[in-house]
């Protein structure tokens, strides 16, 4: 007989015999993939929220891993995700180094000639 004691919600629940692993699939909430959105460019906060949703659920990762992960909260990253404009950058950022995701643009890839840039001052 296989006694295991399974701490949800404060409660304790004792689960006995061959059926433990039945339930305890039955507990284990799995992640739903979120589709990529269809969108040129991350223009808003909307499209960026839903970017970093989707990296999130194709990697497996729970809201709440994801979040201590990233070193922020939980009710933070949801705002993220729903395309909330009034997140700060820092926590943001957070969320893209934990996940992976590099910003860039084409004007970034471009070496531009640092005596030009300089005359332009002048």
């Amino acid at each position: 007989m296989i006694i295991v004691e399974v701490y949800k919600n404060f409660r304790i629940i004792t689960i006995y015999g061959d059926l433990f692993l039945g339930i305890l699939q039955f507990m284990a909430k799995k992640v739903t993939a979120s589709q990529m959105p269809n969108a040129l460019f991350i223009d808003n906060a909307e499209i960026l929220g839903q970017v970093i949703k989707a990296k999130r659920t194709s990697l497996g990762i729970k809201l709440a891993d994801c979040a201590a992960l990233s070193g922020i909260g939980i009710n933070t990253l949801s705002r993220i995700e729903n395309g909330n404009a009034n997140c700060t950058v820092s926590a943001v950022f957070s969320v893209l180094n934990g996940l992976g995701i590099k910003l860039t643009s084409k004007e970034l890839g471009t070496t531009k000639n640092t005596s030009s840039i300089e005359d332009e001052w002048i």
